[in-house]
């Protein structure tokens, strides 16, 4: 028997939220994305604008958010996602209930 691989592609931020190694079955519901995403960039965002804030302010004013992005996203990426979307598996993934017998 010949086994074929199957490649699935992502299209947005359930990226984020994928297993490494597993194939991702039931993407979770997008409002559950966007709230765990809300959740991450807002506290980061709000850290890293306090933190820059006095170090950019000889920084023409087109240059600071994009200085803000080159740091968020990949925070956001390496850091930050991956333990939110530990820490909220039984919200994204909820168990269900197993079928009943037939």
């Amino acid at each position: 028997m010949d086994t074929a691989e199957i490649e699935v592609f992502l299209s947005g931020l359930e990226g984020w939220l994928a297993q490494p190694g597993a194939p991702v079955l039931i993407p979770p519901a997008r409002w559950k994305v966007a709230v765990l995403s809300a959740l991450g960039i807002v506290p980061l965002l709000e850290a890293v604008s306090y933190l820059l804030a006095p170090r950019l302010a000889s920084v023409p004013v087109w240059a600071r958010p994009v200085i803000s992005v080159v740091l968020v996203i990949p925070l956001m990426q390496y850091a930050v996602m991956p333990l939110l979307t530990r820490a909220a598996r039984p919200f994204l993934y909820p168990s269900r209930p197993a079928a009943p017998p037939s």
